[in-house]
């Protein structure tokens, strides 16, 4: 549903974030909180990139 135009930028835009995400990762940094429940049934999710 967005414009063509911004594909691109969108694009590049989560290529650095993603890139950002990996390196917090490898410093053991870069999750986030979850609720017990979400936590208990998605044991990754607090720390994966989607």
């Amino acid at each position: 549903m967005l414009p063509e135009r911004l594909h691109a930028p969108l694009q590049r835009h989560l290529q650095t974030v993603e890139a950002q995400h990996e390196e917090d990762r490898a410093e053991g940094v870069g999750g986030v909180y979850l609720p017990d429940a979400l936590a208990e049934k998605y044991p990754n999710a607090a720390t994966e990139w989607r």
